[in-house]
């Protein structure tokens, strides 16, 4: 996320980090069965989050895909990510390649986002999410010219999950705790 600091009054972490993306992304695409397309550029005001007296706008957001990833369930519980469209200088196109969804703009790829799964079955252990992963790739080129613009930092807040059982019988429990990097509580003039 890019963050500004306008006051003494700091934000609980906890609450950004519960809050999902409040955008998503409509893209526009030819195919409904195949998953590809672009979106164009929105203004950053438009994605702007507010929290006592920070500013944050998150640099990704979820799509919609309209192909079922029928043989992917994992995908359903994170869904796809893609670069916010307030990074964009025009418009972003995406495509499906054999490992990643990539992103350009202007035939030159500035991002790409990827899955993985972990020793993943049919079936899973009761009460788990499954041993899935994403990532989203964005060069930093975007977030750069976005940074200079906002007159922000780049920051970062993580939630981690844990789970946890007494006995192998058991249900398990989860807990979480949230971490902010990158983060400034130093007011800045922004004039």
């Amino acid at each position: 996320m890019i963050q500004t600091c306008e006051g003494p009054s700091v934000p609980e972490i906890d609450a950004i980090a519960a809050e999902r993306a409040r955008r998503s992304i409509a893209e526009n695409t030819d195919d409904l069965l195949v998953f590809g397309g672009g979106y164009g550029r929105q203004r950053a005001g438009g994605y702007e989050e507010r929290y006592a007296d920070w500013a944050i706008w998150r640099l990704a957001a979820p799509a919609n895909p309209n192909p079922v990833p029928r043989w992917q369930w994992w995908r359903f519980r994170r869904g796809v990510w893609l670069p916010s469209p307030f990074l964009a200088r025009k418009q972003f196109e995406f495509r499906c390649n054999e490992d990643a969804v990539v992103i350009d703009e202007d035939g030159r790829q500035l991002a790409r986002w990827t899955d993985w799964t972990h020793q993943l079955r049919e079936l899973t252990t009761a009460d788990l999410t499954p041993s899935s992963g994403q990532m989203l790739v964005v060069h930093r080129s975007l977030i750069d010219s976005e940074l200079a613009k906002l007159g922000g930092v780049f920051a970062w807040i993580c939630k981690i999950t844990a789970h946890h059982r007494k006995y192998s019988h058991s249900e398990f429990d989860e807990a979480h705790f949230v971490l902010d990097f990158g983060t400034t509580r130093i007011v800045r003039d922004s004039t």
